[in-house]
C-alpha cells in the first residue's frame, strides 16, 4: 500500500486494499484502520471502522490508549457510528472525555475548536445515562451546555409527558437509544468465494 501510495498508482492501491479486506479480522481491524488512515486507503478504513465499531466493547481493553492518536474525522466518525457495540454510555463518555483531554497542549489549552467540542461530546448519548452517571457529567465543565440541556429536557418529556414523546427516528441520533451491539465477524476469504 506504501508503494501504490507513494509512486500513486491507483490500480495497485485497488488490489492491494481488495487483498487486505479479505483478510480483515476483528484481532487485525484497528491496527489495520491506523494503516489505511496513513496510507489515505478510504474503503480499507471504512470497512475497518465499521468492524472496530462493531466489536467496540471486546476490542476497547485492547485500543483504549490507540484511540486518542486518530484524527478527529475518524474519531468522530467512530464514537457516532450507527453500529457501535457499546454496553454503557457512560463509556461512551469516558472515551470521549479521554479524546478530548488528549487534545490539550502544554499551555493547557485545546486544540479543537468549539463546534469540534460539541461534535465530539455529541456522540454521547446523554439522555440515556444513568442518573448518578449524569450527575457526574453535569459537573464536568468541558461538556457542552446545550447538549446538557437538551438531554435533561427530553428526560423531563419523557417523565412529564410519556405518551406524547417522539418518534425515534424524529428524535436527533444522540438522543436516541443505542440499539444492543453485537458481536460481529467478518466472512472468512473462503466464505466469500
Amino acid at each position: 500500500m506504501e508503494l501504490a501510495t507513494r509512486f500513486q498508482v491507483p490500480k495497485l492501491a485497488s488490489v492491494v486494499s481488495d487483498l487486505l479486506l479479505t483478510g480483515i479480522t476483528r484481532e487485525s481491524c484497528f491496527s489495520l484502520l491506523q494503516k489505511s488512515i496513513e496510507f489515505n486507503a478510504t474503503l480499507v478504513s471504512d470497512r475497518c471502522l465499521e468492524l472496530v465499531a462493531r466489536n467496540f466493547q471486546v476490542l476497547y481493553p485492547a485500543i483504549k490508549h490507540k484511540l486518542n492518536d486518530l484524527p478527529l474525522r475518524v474519531f468522530s466518525a467512530l464514537m457516532n457510528h450507527p453500529s457501535l457495540s457499546i454496553t454503557s454510555e457512560y463509556r461512551v463518555y469516558k472515551v470521549v472525555r479521554s479524546f478530548y483531554t488528549y487534545q490539550i497542549d502544554e499551555e493547557g489549552v485545546t486544540t479543537l475548536e468549539k463546534s469540534d467540542r460539541k461534535a465530539l461530546f455529541s456522540a454521547v448519548r446523554l439522555a440515556h445515562l444513568k442518573y448518578s452517571e449524569l450527575e457526574k457529567v453535569i459537573r464536568d465543565e468541558i461538556v457542552p451546555k446545550s447538549l446538557l440541556t437538551e438531554a435533561l429536557t427530553h428526560r423531563l418529556t419523557l417523565f412529564e409527558k410519556p405518551t406524547s414523546v417522539l418518534a425515534d427516528d424524529l428524535l436527533p441520533l444522540r438522543l436516541r437509544k443505542r440499539s444492543v451491539g453485537r458481536l460481529f465477524e467478518p466472512p472468512s476469504a473462503q466464505q466469500i468465494a
